[in-house]
């Protein structure tokens, strides 16, 4: 028996990769599959046959994870300051990857590397006063 085991049916839940959830499709006691009105065949998805605690995606509803402890202590948070100079540092190295790009975009390619670079230096600049 399959730890995703569908009780009401005496079934196992299964999932292919072109569906979103488990699910098995709905037979009668000649083993025929039940059909719907408009005549296709009726599912019985796993996230309706189980209680709310222990639909998929939560941890009751996986077979060998187990809760984690909760945390003795709170994990240190960044201060505003320390995330405003994080954000700082990221957006300088983003203005110099794109300094560099454009001047490589406008040299011609017997530019010397020093000339480049020069000129990534000012779009640098032009691109941090804003």
């Amino acid at each position: 028996m399959s730890d995703f085991h569908c009780k009401e049916h005496d079934t196992d839940f299964f999932k292919t990769p072109k569906m979103k959830g488990y699910a098995h499709p709905i037979k009668d006691a000649d083993g025929e599959p039940v059909l719907n009105e408009k005549g296709k065949q009726k599912w019985c998805n796993m996230a309706d046959a189980l209680p709310p605690a222990q639909e998929p995606g939560t941890m009751a509803a996986q077979p060998t994870a187990q809760k984690a402890p909760a945390p003795t202590s709170k994990p240190d948070a960044m201060s505003k300051d320390e995330w405003r100079d994080k954000d700082r540092a990221q957006r300088q190295s983003i203005e110099r990857q794109v300094s560099i790009k454009c001047a490589c975009e406008i040299a011609s390619t017997d530019e010397p590397i020093e000339q480049i670079l020069e000129t990534a230096g000012k779009i640098a600049k032009w691109i941090a006063q804003g």
